[in-house]
């Protein structure tokens, strides 16, 4: 098994890893930060945040602890990676977990409401992870015992419940064992002590479950409950792409996005939230580039949301394989009275952060009361990066946003 490792710090300038703690807290909030979480040693510098404790104390992901040779394969302008799982904390920093044995990469999808429960995958290398037929089943981490398997060869898990007991995700049935899976798959899956159970049909996957485990969301707008209905969520005006990627505490909010990506020259995607009473509604996207926003995650009561939205273009690249402009994402929050904000905006236009050189290409989670963010951006290095960042209440947000608390803030707030 890999050795437990200790973070690098990020980057080689002072603000390679930002973190200005403002002493003056919005009212009946933790005081405003922004902090960059560094990496693990070993790879080139790239880490990334996938989920955060109810709590905001725990953050886990992924970081790149090894650079592989290209082998004759083509440049695309950066060597492949290996990654392994880490567990964040203020005191401890950045700490890898063990690898699963005969496993190369793996990183941690959720973590339970206290942080002491972390659910992942392991795959080949590859940036993202991605599970494909390599026969690495999920793991499990508890401080205690470590890293072990979970779940069988062809599962993916996505997300756990609050007291760590329940995990939801997919499952393939490898063509290792022997044999064709007619139909192919993937499943829906919820696994608990006592075993897995198919919780949507064929081709369906599990992305997220509530804290109590008693509502399970996923691909297709699909809901499940614990009486075993299954439904799906309507779509947006012309909509057909649907997939619910979070829920609240309760299971009464779901979000995600829908759209017609890839069916149409001009497609597009939209966030949404859902209530039982209001139906589905688009939460909108931020100004410029494409019509591409994403909901990632949902406070514990539902009144926040966090994600990803198009702001731009890249430049056509150039060499081996050739690509036209490609959605630029930059991190987003709404709220009820704020509507969609580029969450970068808010730390330094609003709440007074200075963030110069960083890039907050997407925001994956947040705590339960809706005040603490993670996610992946670019610092002021050029390199991939997880952060976590404390913002205002929503009602200071939104308070802040009307300009006059905000200035008054920022005129104290001169560093």
């Amino acid at each position: 098994m890999m050795p437990q490792l200790s973070v690098r710090p990020a980057g080689t300038t002072i603000l390679g890893t930002v973190f200005l703690v403002l002493m003056v807290a919005a009212a009946g909030g933790a005081p405003l930060s922004f902090r960059g979480l560094g990496d693990l040693p070993g790879g080139g510098f790239d880490s990334r945040a996938a989920a955060v404790s109810a709590d905001g104390r725990v953050v886990v992901g992924s970081s790149a602890y090894q650079e592989v040779p290209s082998d004759g394969r083509i440049d695309l302008g950066a060597p492949p990676q290996l990654y392994q799982a880490f567990r964040w904390t203020e005191t401890e920093g950045m700490v890898g977990l063990d690898l699963l044995p005969g496993t190369s990469s793996c990183g941690a999808a959720a973590v339970s409401a206290d942080g002491s429960v972390i659910i992942g995958n392991s795959g080949l290398a590859g940036g993202d992870l991605v599970h494909v037929d390599d026969g690495n089943p999920p793991f499990r981490w508890t401080a205690g015992v470590g890293v072990t398997p979970s779940g069988q060869d062809g599962d993916y898990a996505h997300d756990v419940s609050a007291d760590g007991a329940i995990v939801v995700g997919t499952r393939w049935i490898p063509l290792s064992h022997g044999y064709v899976q007619n139909p192919p798959g993937p499943w829906a899956v919820r696994w608990t002590p006592d075993g897995a159970m198919a919780v949507g049909p064929n081709g369906t996957a599990a992305y997220a479950i509530s804290a109590d485990g008693s509502v399970i969301v996923g691909s297709g707008g699909l809901r499940w409950t614990a009486d075993g209905d299954i439904t799906y969520l309507e779509h947006l005006p012309g909509g057909v792409q649907a997939s619910a990627t979070d829920v609240s505490a309760d299971g009464s909010v779901v979000v995600g996005h829908d759209g017609d990506r890839g069916l149409s020259f001009s497609g597009w995607d939209e966030a949404f939230r859902w209530t039982e009473d209001g139906g589905i509604v688009g939460l909108g996207d931020l100004p410029g580039g494409a019509s591409w926003s994403e909901a990632r995650a949902v406070s514990a009561d539902g009144s926040v949301v966090v994600g990803r939205a198009s702001t731009g273009y890249t430049v056509p690249s150039e060499g081996p394989l050739v690509a036209g402009p490609m959605p630029v994402f930059e991190a987003f929050i709404w709220t009820e009275s704020g509507g969609m904000r580029n969450l970068r905006e808010v730390l330094t236009s609003t709440c007074g952060l200075d963030l110069t050189g960083w890039t907050l290409t997407t925001a994956t989670d947040l705590s339960a009361d809706g005040l603490t963010v993670v996610g992946t951006g670019i610092n002021p290095d050029g390199n991939a990066e997880a952060w976590i960042a404390t913002i205002p209440e929503p009602a200071t947000l939104a308070l802040l946003s009307l300009g006059g608390v905000g200035l008054a803030l920022r005129r104290r707030l001169t560093f």
